[in-house]
């Protein structure tokens, strides 16, 4: 269960990505764009969509937190299981700063995902996490698509105490 809510605190971070930016020379339109697909990845997460959710993830998608790095593949199975275990989740996210470079946009984003989550032993549990990311996302012929995230800083709660995953 600890490396599991470690993984989806990872992707959480990773994922915790909106469209509010209000750095200078933002593209606006990019902007819009991307706040459907973290409107969309949320929705999708509240209804337990996995397919959904790693269709916004390019094949090569990565998480990184401190010194581990987590595959898409890795980080989809994971997010199976924590679909299944959450519910009451909410997901405010506010983004620093975007920079587009070629076919990539790289966002800074601030994110809050709260919920309730589920322990093997069918217990529930207030989860919260709190985290600045850097997310690259890349424009490919299907659309804009999540290629990588790394979590820059982020404090995890579990019942209102500080929790490390472990």
């Amino acid at each position: 269960m600890q490396a599991l809510m470690m993984r989806l605190a990872l992707v959480c971070a990773a994922i915790t990505i909106g469209v509010a930016a209000h750095a200078a020379g933002d593209n606006k339109a990019l902007r819009k764009t991307l706040m459907a697909k973290y409107n969309a990845f949320t929705a999708a997460f509240q209804a337990k969509d996995i397919d959904k959710v790693s269709a916004m993830m390019t094949d090569d998608y990565t998480a990184t937190q401190g010194a581990q790095t987590f595959t898409r593949d890795q980080i989809v199975t994971d997010f199976k299981g924590r679909m299944a275990a959450s519910s009451n989740v909410k997901w405010p996210r506010t983004i620093k700063s975007l920079t587009v470079a070629g076919n990539n946009a790289i966002v800074v984003v601030d994110g809050h995902f709260t919920g309730t989550m589920t322990d093997p032993k069918n217990t529930k549990h207030d989860f919260e996490f709190t985290a600045t990311s850097k997310d690259t996302w890349t424009k490919t012929p299907q659309g804009w698509k999540m290629r990588s995230s790394v979590v820059k800083n982020a404090v995890m709660k579990m019942d209102g105490k500080p929790f490390n995953g472990h």
